[in-house]
């Protein structure tokens, strides 16, 4: 295991990795997601409905052994997004000082406010930039 930061990713799929919550998995959006979490060292929590269903998750966390991205858990399953993510950020023990909810849910913006990066067609170029600036980590 890799040394990890006090930064956190809290990572959506549909909308994110994919297009229209389809399969394969897009290649620029997990480079993207790799490069961002080698430059911070962020911890990638899965809060994308994925986490409630284990054949799913088990495409994403193969794929993120592809790209080198150290999968480090899910927010609570059977729970709204925002729900979720809330009370992970609530837990005591994880010492979270900087981190970025990635999702295409606009409504999400309302509940994490500047630390929500947008992704209107994918984790695309601006969206890794958004969210490497937004942990500290503009190259």
């Amino acid at each position: 295991m890799t040394e990890r930061s006090h930064n956190y990713i809290f990572l959506d799929v549909d909308g994110v990795l994919n297009e229209h919550c389809e399969l394969p998995l897009i290649h620029e959006c997990l480079a993207n997601l790799a490069s961002v979490v080698k430059a911070t060292k962020a911890n990638v929590i899965v809060s994308s409905s994925w986490r409630d269903f284990p054949d799913m998750m088990e495409i994403l966390v193969e794929s993120f052994r592809r790209f080198d991205i150290e999968y480090c858990g899910t927010t609570e399953p059977n729970h709204s997004k925002g729900w979720a993510i809330d009370k992970f950020l609530e837990d005591p023990k994880d010492e979270i000082r900087k981190y970025a909810v990635i999702d295409d849910d606009y409504t999400l913006k309302s509940y994490f406010g500047d630390h929500f990066v947008l992704c209107c067609s994918t984790f695309d170029e601006d969206a890794k930039n958004r969210t490497l600036a937004l942990l500290d980590q503009v190259k």
